[in-house]
């Protein structure tokens, strides 16, 4: 029986997030897809905690790239898929059981060549739900326009409408989805955004780099775009690094300045006397920092 829908993640020192959205996909209703996981050449526990979810799946492949990057990564799962749709997935992405059932009904009723999803904050901050629906009503208010613009986390699209295009740009450091679609509306094809059913959305750069910074630098970037402005690779990467799961990762600076502060707070000789209270502390610490 053909495969109807190739799921790719690209994926790179993403040992944390990219179990959850394996383990999302596993409890889908709809079923008939396959999933290929590129890997840029992970240095920590990516591969084998995605591999760990491969009898979860009839089709599952792990891929690790010779080439390092979202846009080639993206791609080259692309060339290895077996069915007619295509749907990229960032690692950090969540999804709801009924979200792939969902995609497949609005494919079917609004027949578009690429298809994108509202966002859910990935907290219950309601800072950040306000900013989710900032950035709704921004893609909606763009939908219909020449150069519209989405969160690049989900993009679904017809294989054929996908490889007339060449796929994603491979010299983009940023912004690769939204210039396919900009390609894709000048060649006539269609782009829909829908509002449900949506995806999680990591907010784990705006926690890293800070609202107002993320602000800024997403601003300044979608300025450029919408009028064209070509900007030096190396400037994008340094306002808008794409580096894995590393980027968000605490510094070795930073866990001595924490361990040091756990110390101070429970004494040295309760470290000697209860190294795994300490080591509990600690690790609670480390985790709520990450999060």
């Amino acid at each position: 029986m053909a495969i109807l829908l190739s799921i790719i993640i690209p994926t790179l020192n993403e040992e944390r997030y990219l179990p959850m959205l394996l383990s999302d996909l596993s409890k889908q209703t709809f079923t008939d897809f396959e999933v290929i996981v590129v890997d840029g050449g992970s240095t920590d526990q990516t591969k084998k905690k995605g591999e760990a979810f491969s009898h979860k799946f009839s089709n599952f492949q792990f891929i690790v790239s010779n080439k390092k990057g979202v846009c080639f990564q993206k791609n080259l799962g692309a060339r290895l898929s077996k069915a007619p749709y295509l749907l990229f997935l960032d690692a950090d992405d969540r999804i709801p059981s009924y979200f792939l059932l969902g995609l497949k009904f609005h494919q079917e009723r609004l027949n578009p060549d690429f298809l994108s999803t509202h966002i859910l904050p990935d907290t219950s901050n309601n800072k950040d739900k306000a900013i989710a629906y900032v950035v709704n009503l921004y893609m909606d208010l763009q939908k219909d326009s020449d150069k519209p613009s989405y969160l690049e986390s989900v993009l679904l699209a017809k294989k054929d409408s996908f490889l007339k295009l060449k796929g994603f740009n491979e010299k983009l450091v940023w912004g690769e989805g939204n210039d396919l679609v900009f390609r894709a509306r000048a060649r006539n094809m269609k782009f829909c955004l829908i509002d449900d059913p949506k995806h999680t959305y990591s907010f784990r750069r705006l926690r890293k780099v800070g609202t107002i910074n993320t602000i800024r630098t997403s601003s300044y970037l979608e300025i450029a775009r919408k009028i064209n402005l070509q900007l030096p690779s190396d400037k994008t990467k340094n306002l808008y690094p794409m580096e894995g799961g590393v980027f968000f990762e605490i510094s070795k600076k930073r866990k001595e300045r924490i361990r040091a502060i756990v110390e101070k707070i429970i004494g040295k000789n309760s470290i000697t006397n209860s190294p795994t209270k300490t080591k509990g502390l600690f690790k609670s610490l480390m985790q709520k920092l990450k999060s």
